[in-house]
């Protein structure tokens, strides 16, 4: 991932390396005891299971799945906690996406899961497939609940250590 968007690289080994650059870098641009704050769809959901369904007829995801890119950045918070750069904290939650009725639902689909990616939403058949999955989910009044997940994790930076002092600002 770059400032340009998500590239893929063909060797895998070359990418993890790539990918645990970008956390340190990522981690580097924290302030000593700030916070590094990520959030994830959960990719067990039924709606992100569907998402990864769609996106497959493009490309496969790489090793595991759905979960790659969040287990790279855990592994690189990882690897950056035990060498002492921090604290991580992962918790995984529970709950629904809420949209205001059918059309709206829809939307969330084609925009913010496919991304208004054209050989995505101008197929029928995934429209249709989206379609039916939001259709289990329509509720009495009209609105959408769509079960969904995420995924929080904090890397909290070790502070500077004059921090702690009063009157010291490194």
């Amino acid at each position: 991932m770059t400032a340009e968007g998500v590239r893929p690289v063909d060797d895998i080994t070359r990418g993890r390396e790539q990918a645990f650059n970008f956390v340190h870098q990522l981690l580097s641009l924290t302030a000593p005891g700030g916070h590094f704050l990520a959030l994830f769809f959960d990719a067990e959901t039924s709606e992100q299971r569907l998402v990864t369904r769609l996106w497959e007829r493009i490309a496969p995801f790489p090793e595991g799945g759905r979960n790659h890119t969040l287990n790279l950045l855990l592994s690189g918070l990882r690897q950056a906690e035990e060498h002492g750069h921090g604290t991580l904290t992962h918790s995984r939650y529970g709950g629904v996406a809420w949209a205001a009725d059918r059309e709206a639902a829809m939307a969330w689909f084609n925009v913010v899961h496919l991304k208004s990616f054209p050989d995505l939403i101008n197929a029928p058949a995934v429209q249709r497939e989206i379609g039916r999955f939001v259709d289990r989910y329509v509720q009495p009044s009209g609105d959408v609940a769509l079960p969904s997940g995420v995924h929080v994790i904090d890397f909290h930076t070790k502070p500077h250590p004059a921090c702690h002092l009063p009157g010291r600002v490194p």
